[in-house]
């Protein structure tokens, strides 16, 4: 499990998620992370087996529909 606590500025968030694992989620388990006021916190599943290339991954979707991401490398 990691824990993340993430702050956004600017915009009108909808919906924050995130998960470890590559780009498109293929085989992890995105999670809702829970907030308000640009603060939010959430506990997120690491995979048993991750693939090679595995970061953590954030997406932002916006009241208007489109979606942001970013990643982070994992610490080995």
């Amino acid at each position: 499990e990691a824990v993340l606590d993430i702050e956004v500025e600017g915009g009108d968030v909808a919906t924050v998620r995130a998960w470890v694992g590559v780009s498109s989620g293929r085989g992890s388990l995105k999670a809702q992370i829970e907030g308000k006021d640009g603060d939010y916190h959430g506990h997120i599943e690491v995979p048993g087996n991750l693939p090679e290339d595995s970061e953590i991954w954030i997406e932002i979707q916006d009241a208007a529909g489109p979606k942001a991401q970013t990643s982070f490398k994992i610490p080995k």
